[in-house]
């Protein structure tokens, strides 16, 4: 790709279509949270591979997300990369189905999603915990 140019590229498995999503870079892997659909607000969290292109949806582990709880669906939120070894995230903010303004701050573990060797388990969250 040249400098200052777009080119509109393919990808394989995209998530549905949104609007007022948030992503973050870690690595080689872009993760996308939520965003608007129509009237809906979304909470699916959604990995793209830039070597690949490829699109894997990341689901919690299924022990922490039942301790912990996951963030509701929601749009015009934050996702911002956040401490020092660069792989956790903190999501912040948005609105909800009903437009109701968020201020609820949840913190995201993508070690072992955005690890690519670490024997399958990609596409896992480590944890997703409320602050």
């Amino acid at each position: 790709m040249g400098l200052n140019r777009w080119e509109l590229v393919k990808s394989v498995n995209p998530p549905r279509p949104r609007a007022a999503h948030a992503t973050v870079a870690i690595g080689s892997s872009v993760f996308l949270f939520g965003g608007r659909l129509r009237t809906e607000r979304l909470n699916d969290l959604h990995r793209l591979d830039l070597s690949s292109m490829v699109w894997t949806s990341v689901q919690p582990d299924d022990k922490l997300a039942e301790q912990n709880g996951a963030p509701c669906g929601r749009s015009w939120h934050t996702l911002t990369l956040v401490g020092g070894g660069g792989q956790r995230a903190a999501l912040f903010g948005g609105y909800d189905t009903t437009r109701k303004p968020l201020g609820d701050c949840w913190l995201l573990d993508l070690t072992k999603a955005a690890n690519e060797g670490d024997g399958g388990d990609r596409g896992k969250v480590r944890s997703i915990r409320q602050r």
